[in-house]
């Protein structure tokens, strides 16, 4: 899953490098799997989280 979504931004363009990325988690399962994704992704890119 992580693969498809690194793909899907790389695609996209929806994240650029350099950029920051906010995420608003509440804590629930989804939102905890979200957060993970993210910060294994944008490390990959050499980005940062701010959540």
């Amino acid at each position: 899953m992580i693969e498809q979504v690194y793909q899907c931004l790389k695609r996209t363009g929806m994240v650029q490098p350099g950029e920051r990325v906010a995420a608003a988690v509440s804590g629930g399962a989804d939102s905890v799997a979200l957060l993970e994704l993210l910060v294994r992704l944008l490390e990959r890119r050499g980005q940062t989280l701010l959540a």
